[in-house]
């Protein structure tokens, strides 16, 4: 089970145009972080399940890029809404990493899609 999740940028702003964008469809909540410097935390947000996800640039001062093939992956409500979360990703920069559709091998009734944000970080949204 996901619990949080830190995603690297290094355009900030943009990350978090891609992020508003994607997560508000997902029912997530922008929520300020008290005592934390902007610069470094600048946006987070949270469901209504608790599960939490950031953006920030890396805490190491390196670049942020795709960290060992990690995608996460956020459930959506129907096959429709994950159309809807890709064409969003991709209104606001991001790249098709997987068109939206019907994933066999996992099962017959599996859809994803895929984005690719501004920092090269896919994430997955599914149904199913």
């Amino acid at each position: 089970m996901l619990s949080y999740l830190f995603m690297g940028a290094n355009d900030l702003e943009a990350s978090a145009r891609f992020y508003y964008a994607v997560l508000y469809l997902l029912n997530y909540v922008k929520q300020l972080l008290k005592g934390i410097t902007v610069s470094r935390f600048l946006r987070r947000w949270t469901n209504s399940t608790g599960l939490g996800a950031a953006t920030l640039q890396p805490l190491d001062d390196e670049p942020a890029s795709v960290g060992n093939g990690m995608v996460p992956a956020r459930r959506a409500n129907s096959g429709a809404q994950v159309d809807e979360i890709h064409a969003a990703g991709l209104a606001c920069g991001a790249t098709d990493a997987g068109t939206p559709g019907i994933r066999e091998f996992y099962t017959d009734d599996f859809m994803s899609g895929t984005t690719e944000s501004l920092s090269g970080a896919r994430s997955l949204f599914f149904k199913g």
